[in-house]
């Protein structure tokens, strides 16, 4: 392993430890010389996730947790978006459409960072929006 003080795009100097064959790691320098320094880098990458969350009501828990459940937020909505407008397509009325938007509306103003992380490794979020819509369409049929 040898240790490269590489000037970034941004300006900033960063010593790196570089390992691999001389080609790699010459390669690795030159592709190091054309990026940001990894603090840029992080900044960069952090205001990209707040204004992708613009709009979206302010996550609570640790910072850790909010800057985790931001990036998952990010990746999960349009999944959400893309559910909620197949079942409002296929919905035959509008008490049907106005559940899957109150639904919607409901996980996307989710608060809790928690609720997102616990939701990332899911397979199936894409089909919960259908189920909560299910399950508030039964509620009301049992309930005439």
């Amino acid at each position: 392993m040898a240790k490269y003080t590489i000037k970034h795009v941004c300006g900033h100097e960063q010593v790196h430890n570089i390992d691999g064959r001389e080609a790699d790691r010459h390669a690795k320098r030159n592709w190091l010389d054309t990026t940001d320094c990894s603090d840029c880098y992080r900044a960069a990458r952090d205001a990209d996730l707040i204004r992708a969350n613009e709009g979206l009501p302010t996550l609570t828990g640790s910072e850790k947790q909010v800057s985790w459940a931001m990036a998952i937020r990010v990746k999960l909505l349009p999944r959400l978006d893309a559910e909620k407008a197949a079942l409002i397509e296929a919905a035959k009325s509008d008490d049907v459409r106005a559940i899957v938007h109150a639904k919607a509306a409901r996980m996307r103003a989710m608060p809790s960072a928690q609720y997102w992380i616990d939701r990332e490794t899911l397979r199936d979020f894409d089909g919960r929006l259908r189920r909560l819509v299910v399950a508030q369409l039964t509620k009301q049929q049992e309930a005439k």
